[in-house]
């Protein structure tokens, strides 16, 4: 095909890094550079990782443009307002860019298109991430043999996706926290099933623990000996920083279904050379799901269901009550999370059986058709997130700010069955998922938004 006269102008004048590329009537970049339909229009343009700069190009005269790809490059600012007209987009991809301000009203942005995916190559069945030292992201999955880890080339930008980075050899793992201690090292947990303990569909059986080898590597030493990774009766597991700086991991424990109680291992010392033996909290009583969360004045509080909603908060002696204290009798839960707001006060969020998001010891009913959930909390922006996954296996997620609750916004184009999302230091949230065993597939707003939600951008 050749391209119209005039569209290859704008091509040229839009990127004129690349005109020894495109050759003066744009003959040489057909298929590679862009695309162009039986009318001599250009219907695509492909320009990821050129390493272009500046403000991006007023595009508005390609009015037949359907398929835009620049990510991983080095434009910053604002898009362009004009951008509004080009109304047949199927696909926007502006990731790993330094973009701030707001997606122009237009079709491609109320269809839903504001988000972009990618993937990372691999056969995976769960996910977690967390922030580097030096604010890279680094996303963590498993196998059915081992953990594999992709992580981002710079701050905010994009992420290796040839070949994963692999540790923690181990058969039959089940599920997988990441989280940083506080000299800013990645500490991974896996649990391993024990097909002897079998709870509701939950395998349980030896946690492990490996620790990143200094800042930003993409090295894991361990797992670490101790006592106190044995005997989990569950898969569910979580971590913490506890108000000294140690970081505590727990899970449920117990050898048999009656003896499910919240367990956790402490690390002895805030370098986390060694850990401590197991200790329950409390010493009885069962729970089948759980979550944990630092209140205000630095106590750890253990929220779990069983023939109700319960908690207990850690004395500040380090000690624990030895009993939960009843939240409410309602026994028709099967997950709950808990966050602590901007107010200083613990909330909690429950999934009911019939698939209903639930807030708050008053059980306000959020959302409907879900079935997990995810709530993290954007001190950026002083706005809370409640990221929910589907019973038809969509993302889809609501913002608390200044104490209102906002309309559900759908992350289109992805089905997932499970997923976690993290901040990165520009402010947006990423989000990592998988479909049944397969590719990590990751998303994240096109910019940072600009609205009665949020301040500037940086």
């Amino acid at each position: 095909m050749v391209l119209s006269t005039a569209d290859c102008q704008v091509l040229l004048s839009s990127f004129p890094s690349l005109q020894s590329r495109l050759g003066t009537t744009c003959s040489t970049g057909e298929g590679s550079l862009f695309k162009s339909d039986s009318n001599n229009n250009c219907i695509a343009i492909t320009l990821a990782s050129q390493g272009l700069t500046g403000s991006l190009p007023d595009l508005s005269a390609l009015s037949a443009l359907t398929y835009l790809d620049l990510r991983n490059n080095h434009y910053s600012g604002n898009i362009p307002s004009s951008w509004s007209s080009l109304g047949n987009f199927s696909y926007v991809n502006l990731s790993g860019n330094y973009l701030t301000g707001t997606v122009p009203a237009a079709n491609w942005n109320t269809a839903g298109d504001q988000f972009f995916w990618d993937s990372l190559p691999g056969t995976y069945k769960n996910v977690a991430a967390a922030k580097n030292a030096d604010g890279r992201l680094q996303v963590f999955s498993y196998t059915t043999s081992r953990v594999e880890t992709y992580y981002q080339l710079s701050e905010n930008g994009a992420f290796w996706n040839t070949t994963a980075y692999t540790f923690g050899a181990r058969s039959s793992i089940c599920s997988l926290v990441v989280s940083q201690n506080p000299y800013g090292q990645l500490e991974v947990f896996t649990v391993a099933n024990d097909t002897t303990a079998n709870y509701r569909g939950m395998w349980g059986g030896l946690a492990f623990h490996y620790s990143q080898n200094g800042n930003n590597s993409l090295e894991f030493a361990g797992p670490t000996p101790s006592a106190g990774f044995s005997t989990w009766t569950s898969c569910a597991s979580a971590t913490l920083l506890d108000s000294s700086g140690k970081l505590a991991f727990f899970g449920i424990g117990g050898g048999t279904n009656s003896d499910r109680n919240v367990r956790l291992v402490l690390q002895s010392d805030v370098a986390g050379s060694t850990w401590s033996n197991w200790i329950s909290a409390p010493g009885s009583g069962q729970v089948n799901d759980f979550a944990v969360v630092r209140n205000s004045d630095g106590r750890i509080e253990i929220w779990g269901y069983y023939n109700g909603l319960k908690k207990q908060i850690r004395n500040s002696d380090g000690t624990w009550p030895g009993s939960y204290t009843s939240i409410s009798s309602r026994t028709d839960f099967i997950d709950v999370h808990v966050i602590k707001e901007i107010d200083g006060k613990t909330y909690p969020f429950l999934i009911s059986t019939t698939n209903e998001v639930l807030y708050n010891t008053t059980f306000t009913t959020l959302a409907t058709s879900v079935k997990s959930i995810q709530v993290i909390y954007n001190p950026t922006y002083t706005t809370l997130y409640l990221f929910m996954l589907t019973t038809s296996n969509t993302v889809k997620y609501m913002t608390k700010s200044n104490g209102v609750w906002s309309t559900e916004t759908n992350i289109s184009g992805q089905s997932l069955t499970a997923f976690h999302v993290v901040f990165r230091s520009d402010g947006r949230w990423q989000l990592f998922g998988v479909n049944g065993e397969g590719p990590i597939y990751y998303a994240s707003p096109l910019t940072q938004p600009r609205s009665k939600l949020f301040t500037d951008g940086a």
